[in-house]
């Protein structure tokens, strides 16, 4: 009798533990990057929308960037070259290299991006969880694939994509998105069509 009530204060002391580590461990993102900026905003207003949370914060064009693989569901990515599309980074301190922020179309914001390993605090396994809390009508599915199925969250509304991939989060203005991957696979598919006529010609009849 006496080992069964030890147990029993055991097993109670144990999932008090377990339960208090997990109540310290963060399963959201970080405080204020649930939400993404306002889209439309230049560079200009961006910085001065993000002043009021973190006056170092600092978001400018990443000039380096010849190419961007712009990843468009939890599952699909494009590469496209710099022009109308480019990327913007942010950095909180002069001379630091700076992290991909997001997407601008002809100098407006209309991507956010948080990659995990910019943010060590962020556990990947717990954020389809977190933002399906956030988002409650949006799903968490599994992609099927080599090894242990990995979940991921998606979500969309008429001003909003949001979706998780092993790699982060990303939230999107819909409208502005869907007209990047349609201009951009047009770009590719003429490309293509133009490199297999070429190779036509130069083929023996």
């Amino acid at each position: 009798m006496k080992k069964t009530n030890r147990d029993r204060r055991n097993l109670m002391l144990w999932v008090a533990f377990w339960g208090l580590v997990f109540s310290l461990i963060p399963s959201a993102l970080p405080a204020g990057e649930w939400d993404p900026p306002p889209w439309g905003l230049d560079l200009e207003g961006l910085n001065r929308f993000l002043k009021g949370n973190n006056p170092l914060l600092q978001i400018e064009e990443d000039q380096s960037r010849a190419d961007i693989e712009l990843q468009y569901s939890p599952t699909k990515s494009i590469r496209i070259k710099r022009g109308k599309v480019t990327a913007w980074v942010s950095s909180s301190s002069p001379g630091r290299p700076g992290l991909l922020f997001g997407y601008a179309w002809e100098g407006k914001l209309f991507g956010r991006l948080i990659f995990f390993k910019d943010h060590p605090e962020i556990f990947p396994e717990t954020v389809p969880r977190s933002l399906k809390e956030r988002y409650p009508q949006g799903r968490i599915l599994r992609i099927i694939g080599p090894g242990r199925p990995q979940p991921y969250f998606e979500y969309l509304s008429e001003s909003l994509y949001v979706f998780s991939s092993e790699r982060g989060v990303y939230f999107y203005d819909p409208k502005v998105l869907e007209k990047v991957v349609k201009i951009e696979q047009g770009i590719l598919t003429e490309q293509e069509q133009k490199i297999e006529g070429e190779l036509r010609k130069m083929s023996p009849r």
